[in-house]
């Protein structure tokens, strides 16, 4: 079987992804947005594609390529994007690279190692997802920040689990991955994984056992080297699934974190890791009684201060903080029951400003418009009913209401 290597730009990852440093010659340079896009004849770079980002990293310029000159006297230009084009490579720079210069590239190892390890974890969750349920990856993308993967199908928290223990296993088995270029006549004897039509020379990825899949991504050569896999969270997504997961150094940093995070909590509550969830239980418990108490001592002090009101006074304002809004609402209707003008009640305090409930038996209309008008208010609601927020002082909101 024969490889694409000599179809358009030489791609280098093709025939060895652990190759970081490469010598190639410029055979173009074009002006390109606020840069430069350099053509080589041959390079390691991989560009933008298959839903994984673009590699990153230096071209040195020297007389000839090859050369063992002073790295000192070398011109480094930084490599920012990497993209294809029919079969041609672009690499994005700043500084223009003159057609026929030799050049030394560096692509940045650590990227381009973490991006092998995320990818060659997403063909074995893929690969698992599709010969237990049958769904298919309509979806990928792998940048700096997240790796997503959306399937065709739901699957469940325990679908989600019992797949991300088979792809760990996996790992750990430490067995070879393959690079497969096959002809037209044995490729239609093969049954692979495949996002689109492709067309012209197929490479297949294998994971013998778990996965076959044509990509075009540099992947690692053991499984091993992946070393761990966890599914972040997932959600439904256009009526599958999709997954956020991490892997490798990006794994371990999350779970460094994670980790650190709960030794915290837990000394928190002075307790141990297993006992944290039960102490939160607990915590939320309290919380939703506390705050219960506090609604009912709320509501009683809000009638008793109701109750307490002349029975001759036409309008009234007043002021609470933290207060149900389901209680104010029942405040402002026993207020308009036995006064004859707008009853208002302002929940909140002048730095976070107020949430407010109108009751009129006539119309709350004029004092609404006259508080969005002075203070900028906003909300809605009936003639003889309103509810909204404003920001203002509290005599200021006084004055305006007498």
């Amino acid at each position: 079987m024969e490889s694409n290597i000599g179809q358009g730009t030489e791609k280098i990852y093709y025939k060895d992804a652990y190759q970081s440093v490469f010598t190639a010659r410029a055979i173009a340079c074009e002006p390109a947005g606020e840069g430069f896009d350099v053509i080589l004849d041959a390079t390691a770079f991989f560009p933008e594609e298959g839903g994984q980002s673009a590699d990153t990293g230096r071209l040195f310029l020297s007389g000839s390529a090859g050369r063992d000159g002073d790295a000192a006297k070398e011109e480094c230009i930084p490599v920012f994007d990497v993209r294809i084009r029919d079969g041609i490579i672009f690499h994005r720079v700043k500084t223009p690279v003159p057609e026929g210069t030799a050049v030394r590239g560096e692509i940045d190892w650590a990227r381009r190692f973490s991006n092998m390890q995320q990818h060659s974890a997403e063909h074995l969750f893929s690969g698992f997802v599709h010969s237990r349920f049958g769904y298919e990856n309509v979806g990928f993308h792998l940048s700096d920040r997240e790796v997503t993967m959306d399937y065709s199908g739901p699957l469940t928290e325990a679908d989600v689990s019992s797949l991300e223990a088979d792809v760990n296993a996996a790992i750990w088995r430490n067995f070879e991955s393959r690079q497969l270029f096959p002809d037209k006549e044995t490729l239609e004897t093969l049954s692979f994984r495949s996002k689109k039509e492709i067309e012209g020379q197929v490479r297949l990825v294998e994971y013998p056992g778990v996965d076959l899949c044509a990509c075009c991504a540099p992947h690692v050569r053991r499984t091993g080297e992946i070393g761990i896999m966890k599914v972040v969270s997932s959600q439904n997504y256009k009526g599958g699934t999709r997954i956020f997961m991490l892997a490798g150094e990006r794994a371990y940093r999350l779970l460094t974190e994670e980790h650190r995070i709960l030794q915290d909590v837990s000394r928190g509550f002075s307790t141990s890791y297993p006992n944290v969830p039960g102490r939160i239980r607990e915590l939320r418990e309290d919380t939703i009684s506390l705050r219960r108490a506090l609604a009912e001592a709320a509501a009683k002090q809000l009638e008793d201060k109701i109750g307490q009101l002349p029975e001759d006074l036409e309008n009234v304002c007043l002021f609470t903080a933290g207060v149900d809004p389901v209680v104010l609402r029942k405040a402002v209707n026993a207020i308009t029951e036995r006064h004859s003008g707008i009853a208002g009640i302002f929940d909140g305090n002048e730095e976070n400003g107020y949430r407010y409930i109108l009751g009129s038996r006539i119309s709350v209309q004029p004092l609404q418009t006259a508080l969005r008008e002075n203070f900028g208010a906003k909300g809605g609601g009936s003639e003889k009913m309103a509810q909204g927020s404003v920001r203002a002082k509290k005599e200021d909101i006084e004055k305006l209401f007498a």
